[in-house]
């Protein structure tokens, strides 16, 4: 993954990291890089891992804060 741009943050002095949110995509691990990279989708996570090997693409920084759980208090304050 490319680094997406993301809402920027202060983290940790902003919002802390309380939670790690974990989605089970309906894609490929390619098609699902592919979604995160496209600003149109308007969606992406801190991470991707791949089924078939434990494979880890981060797309986002830590410090960033990631659209990946649909609401915005969830968002801020986790690690998808």
């Amino acid at each position: 993954c490319s680094w997406r741009s993301s809402p920027a943050s202060t983290r940790p002095s902003a919002y802390t990291i309380d939670r790690v949110i974990i989605h089970v995509t309906q894609e490929t691990f390619s098609n699902t890089i592919a979604i995160f990279q496209n600003p149109a989708k308007q969606v992406t996570a801190h991470y991707v891992v791949r089924s078939a090997d434990g494979y880890v693409a981060q797309c986002v920084r830590e410090r960033d804060i990631a659209w990946h759980a649909g609401n915005w208090g969830y968002n801020t304050r986790s690690i998808g």
